[in-house]
Parts: C-alpha cells; sequence; structure tokens
C-alpha cells in the first residue's frame, strides 16, 4: 500500500515539504505477533488466568512474528541502529557470561530464560515498527491496556482508601491488589505509570486526529493521577522529571504551566496522607524504617559488586545472594521479605557486574543518539515539531527519562520498558530515514524538471 503525501508546513502554516513516504505494509503476520506480544506483556493475562501460563503466550507470539519475518520481504532499516543492535547483543552476551560464571555459585538462573524474549523483541519492534500506522497501532494498543490498569487502580483506590485502616497497605500491596510483575506494588505500578505518561504527554502535542489527541489527554491524566495516589516517592521523583524535561522539550511553553499546576494540585488534594509522610522522613532518611532498609540493600547490591566486579552475582540472582552471603541488619520478617535491591542501577553492577552495567550504558547512549539523529534528520527535511515523527521522537525520550528517575529507587531491569522503547526508537529510526531518502528524491525531481524547464 503506497501512503499518501505527508505534508510538512513551514514556520508560515503553508505546506514547505511534500514528501511521499515508499510503500508501507500494514497488517501481516509479523505485526499481529508483535501485537499479541505486547498485549500479553502489558496485561500480565498469564498472570490473571493461571490456566493460560503453560502456553507460554509470550513466547508464541514471539514466533508468530518471527515467522511473519519469513513469510515476507525483508523490511528495510536505518543503517545507524546497527549500533542499537550490537550493544544489546553485547548485553545479551554478559548475560549469558554472567549467567554460567554464576550458575554454579549459589542457585541456577531460571529468570534467564525471559532474556531472549526480550531481545527479540528488541529486534522485531525495530524492524516492523518502522512506518507510522504501525507506530500508531503499537501506541495505541499500549496506551488502552494501560488506561485499563490506571481506571482499575484509580477505581480501587477511591472506593477502598476511605475505609482502609492504613493507607500504607496500599503501598505494601499494591493498589491494584497485585497482578503480576510490573503490578504487583506501587513502586513497580509508578514505573510503569511513568513511561506511559511521558509517552502520552508528547503525543497529545502531535497534530493527529481529535479523537487520538483526546485519548492521549485522558492517557495524560489518568496516569498522573494514578502516579499521585499509588504511594511510589519515585514515581512522583520520575513524573516531576518528566513534566520538567517536557517543559524544556517542548515548541510551545504555554500548555507546559497548565500541567505544572495540575500536578502541583494534584499533589496537594490527591496525594494519600501517607505519602506525604513517607517524604517528609525521608528527609531523615536514617529514622525512616523503609529508606533505611532500601540504603542497606543497595549497600549489599555494592558488596556483591565488589566481591565480583565482573561478571556480578548472575541475572536475577540478587535475592539468593543476598539471603545466603549479603544479611543486613533488620528483624528476621523484613529480611526475609526483601526480595530484591530496590535500585534499577543497584541491580545491574549487582547481577550483571562491569560488563553487563558497561553494555546497558552503552544502550541508553545510543539511544538518546539516536533519538537526537531522528530529530535532526526531521528538522533537514522541513518537519513541524508537532508532526507525528517529532513528538513521537519527544515522547520516547520522556518516557526513558521517567524510566531511568524512578527506576532509581525499585528493580524494572528485567521487565519489559527499557525492551519496548528501544524497539520503537529503532522503527522510527527507520521511518524518517525513508522519509528523508523520499524528500532527496523529490526535491531532486523538482531540480531536474526545473532545469529541464529553463533549457
Amino acid at each position: 500500500m503506497i501512503a499518501q503525501p505527508q505534508f510538512f508546513p513551514g514556520d508560515s502554516g503553508e505546506a514547505a515539504t511534500v514528501v511521499r513516504a515508499p510503500g508501507d505494509v500494514r497488517w501481516g503476520l509479523d505485526y499481529f505477533g508483535l501485537l499479541g506480544y505486547l498485549f500479553v506483556e502489558y496485561t500480565r493475562i498469564a498472570v490473571v488466568y493461571p490456566a493460560l501460563a503453560p502456553l507460554q503466550l509470550g513466547k508464541v507470539t514471539l514466533l508468530t512474528a518471527m515467522l511473519g519475518l519469513l513469510a515476507s520481504p525483508a523490511p528495510p532499516s536505518a543503517a545507524s541502529n546497527g549500533r542499537v543492535k550490537a550493544a544489546v547483543i553485547a548485553l545479551g552476551a554478559a548475560t549469558a557470561l554472567s549467567a554460567l560464571a554464576a550458575h554454579y555459585k549459589v542457585f541456577p538462573i531460571a529468570p534467564l530464560l525471559n532474556m531472549p524474549e526480550q531481545l527479540i523483541a528488541v529486534f522485531l519492534l525495530g524492524r516492523f515498527v518502522s512506518n507510522r500506522w504501525r507506530q500508531q497501532g503499537v501506541l495505541l494498543l499500549i496506551m488502552l491496556t494501560m488506561m485499563k490498569v490506571a481506571q482499575h487502580g484509580l477505581r480501587v483506590y477511591h472506593a477502598e482508601h476511605g475505609r482502609a485502616e492504613n493507607e500504607m497497605a496500599f503501598v505494601q500491596f499494591g493498589i491494584i491488589g497485585g497482578g503480576g510483575g510490573f503490578y504487583d506494588n506501587s513502586a513497580d505500578l509508578g514505573v510503569a505509570m511513568c513511561v506511559v505518561f511521558g509517552l502520552a504527554l508528547a503525543l497529545f502535542q502531535a497534530n493527529i486526529g481529535r479523537k487520538s489527541r483526546l485519548l492521549y489527554l485522558i492517557g495524560v491524566l489518568a496516569f498522573g493521577s494514578l502516579i499521585v495516589v499509588c504511594g511510589s516517592r519515585g514515581a512522583i521523583v520520575g513524573a516531576s522529571a518528566i513534566i520538567l524535561a517536557a517543559w524544556i522539550k517542548s515548541p510551545k511553553k504555554t500548555w507546559a504551566p497548565v500541567f505544572v499546576i495540575l500536578f502541583v494540585v494534584a499533589l496537594v488534594f490527591l496525594m494519600p496522607h501517607a505519602s506525604r509522610d513517607r517524604f517528609q522522613s525521608a528527609e531523615h532518611w536514617q529514622n525512616d524504617k523503609t529508606a533505611n532498609h532500601r540504603v542497606l540493600l543497595w549497600q549489599a547490591g555494592l558488596r556483591m559488586w565488589h566481591d565480583n566486579p565482573i561478571f556480578g552475582v548472575g541475572p536475577a540472582n540478587y535475592q539468593y545472594v543476598r539471603a545466603a552471603k549479603y544479611r543486613i541488619d533488620v528483624d528476621e520478617d523484613m529480611d526475609r521479605r526483601a526480595y530484591v535491591c530496590h535500585s534499577l542501577y543497584i541491580e545491574i553492577v549487582s547481577e550483571l557486574g562491569t560488563l553487563g552495567a558497561l553494555a546497558v550504558i552503552t544502550i541508553i547512549i545510543f539511544y538518546f543518539a539516536t533519538t537526537w539523529k531522528i530529530r535532526h534528520r526531521l528538522r533537514s527535511i522541513g518537519a513541524d515539531v508537532q508532526s507525528w515523527e517529532f513528538c513521537l521522537c519527544s515522547g520516547c525520550e520522556l518516557a526513558m527519562i521517567g524510566y531511568l528517575v524512578s527506576g532509581a529507587f525499585v528493580s524494572v531491569f528485567w521487565y519489559p520498558h527499557i525492551w519496548v522503547l528501544t524497539g520503537i526508537v529503532m522503527g522510527l529510526n527507520t521511518s524518517t530515514e525513508l522519509l528523508e531518502q523520499s524528500s532527496v528524491a523529490s526535491n531532486g525531481r523538482l531540480l531536474s524538471r526545473a532545469a529541464v524547464a529553463v533549457i
């Protein structure tokens, strides 16, 4: 299917550049499989319905997408995506080496089996989500599933918090009562909301249909509200960083203060009293039981890295090694419930060591280098700053900022956030490169016609 001409308005509001995108495939087995994988990941359907767990739906949907790759012509890919792919492969190699080095030390690494899924998802997303139509479909699916989570969380909070004897129950057990993976507790849920909050905040500004803009606006309000009430201090800090970055990056400075005011009002009137008390107690973290516990867990992780500097203790192995060799000075019940180190960065260095940490840093550097290249390319062809591509690029940056900031206080590396964002950025890089090539070809034809006319 040949896409219709896309008009990028210039400063005067008139069409300054006309770009005809190359043939863009829409539906296909590959795309259907990717959507299925994202649906499985973001709904946690196998956790909600345990009877589905043996079906391994995540692996089945990825296999479907891979079969689509074999059944269709290979789609184009931007040359600069090779750097990101190399960094992801390096991370996979470092993870495998870490697992092999740690296998005979403490416990076998069963969670390592999930790592290939995430790596495959990165490559498939970057390969197949490489035009505007497919990007919009992926973002629509993510937004709708996460809006359902937000709606359920807000409804539960509204119905239960007034009757709760202890508001901290929402913090300890999760505002939506668990759900597996990144819905289990307030901190994990807060990071997931920060990621989609950044995407929705940027895409709301895009020149798209009214219904689509309304969808993203509802997402901004729903995700932001759940971040405020879920009880996660890290999520509040992450959302604040997103709003500040959006204000700095936004081409229209008039709307940004509105969201700042709304966020401040939400903090004042919606934030649970228990969350306010936790923010105040954080000023003296030595006397804050939760904060002091997390600092001790971080210190244990750093000792693991010191003792295993190259390969770490093995992927997802922190809880076992800490319980066996790095006990902390807290009561036995709290020590027994300490499954994770509560920090993305401590998680990486303790479990994957220096090699894995360097690979992750490289991925993040190339991620932002790619978004910078995308923005530079769009400017060179006269793209409007409110075009879909421009706003999606900004949304990916805001989402990653929210992930990195809020993730400083919770272990979220093995969740799909960073992998899905990286795949989307790679696909966007390909689509903008194709637009640039079409623009150059179109301008070349115009120049040739002008030369013929002059002759």
